[in-house]
């Protein structure tokens, strides 16, 4: 059992250095043998716990075929990679990837079951020890390909008008995507497109585009004279309109509800931006 692993790493660091595409079957992939866990690996980390994979596992991805995606990671500091099968929390099996720099050990951590890079971080640790948590370690390594799902949802949704807003969770390494009613066969496109990417809420009360048409055409001059100063409006992309006004919450909530409906827009407390002068340097 041991050395069939040795033997394992020891092809995927060639395969890195020589981007052997022929031997990459015989590494880790679905037509070779059971994938096993590598050596054991000495450090640890508050909140992270790497476990056995069930014994049979066949790993869907190759190691070989995620080492480039590792490389860009880490970036060109580091030895040739290794790469071992790993339970992550006792949540998902994983290719736990590693490179030794001087000083250090780049960590890359890619989930077999979701599909995504969940880690990715070097040693010694420049964040505090709660930053890992829920399986989840560092800064998020895919927040480009979080950016391009929520830019493909916008578009997606938008142009079949049911895009309410969407955020980036960071943390869990997902997007929030709020929808209108949107139809399944959206819903799962949009899952196919990005599997395991977004957490969709399909109630929100209206869309990003009808909000933002009343926040445009607010006339600040006009309501000013109406006792209602407002300092700040925007969608929260849940479907709703925050306003912000310096004073006279209650009078402000009443107009927004009599002219666009209650829960249209939520006004909250704001002060008005000012400008500051610049600070130089101080000898």
């Amino acid at each position: 059992m041991k050395r069939a692993s040795l033997a394992v790493l020891l092809a995927v660091a060639v395969l890195a250095a020589a981007g052997c595409a022929g031997s990459a079957k015989q590494a880790n992939d679905n037509t070779g043998p059971p994938a096993r866990t590598g050596v054991r690996m000495p450090e640890k980390y508050p909140g992270l716990e790497m476990s056995r994979v069930p014994a049979g596992y066949r790993p869907p991805i190759s190691a070989h075929s995620l080492l480039h995606q590792f490389t860009r990671l880490r970036g060109t500091a580091g030895g040739r990679p290794e790469a071992h099968l790993w339970t992550i929390n006792g949540t998902y099996p994983a290719w736990v990837f590693t490179a030794h720099y001087p000083g250090g050990t780049a960590f890359g951590v890619y989930d077999l079951r979701g599909r995504r890079w969940t880690m990715s971080f070097r040693t010694p640790l420049h964040f505090a020890a709660s930053a890992c948590r829920g399986g989840t370690c560092g800064f998020p390594a895919n927040q480009g390909a979080l950016d391009f799902a929520a830019g493909y949802a916008e578009r997606t949704a938008g142009a079949i008008h049911v895009f309410a807003g969407d955020s980036i969770d960071d943390a869990a390494d997902r997007v929030d995507l709020y929808l209108v009613h949107a139809p399944r066969s959206l819903i799962h496109a949009l899952n196919v497109a990005h599997p395991g990417t977004y957490v969709i809420h399909n109630d929100a009360p209206r869309t990003f585009a009808a909000v933002m048409r009343v926040e445009n055409g607010l006339d600040f001059t006009a309501l000013q004279a109406k006792g209602i100063d407002i300092a700040s409006a925007g969608p929260n992309g849940k479907g709703q309109l925050i306003v912000g006004v310096t004073k006279n919450i209650p009078t402000a909530q009443a107009y927004f509800d009599a002219t666009y409906g209650r829960g249209f827009a939520r006004v909250v407390h704001d002060e008005p931006a000012h400008a500051t002068p610049a600070i130089g340097l101080v000898r």
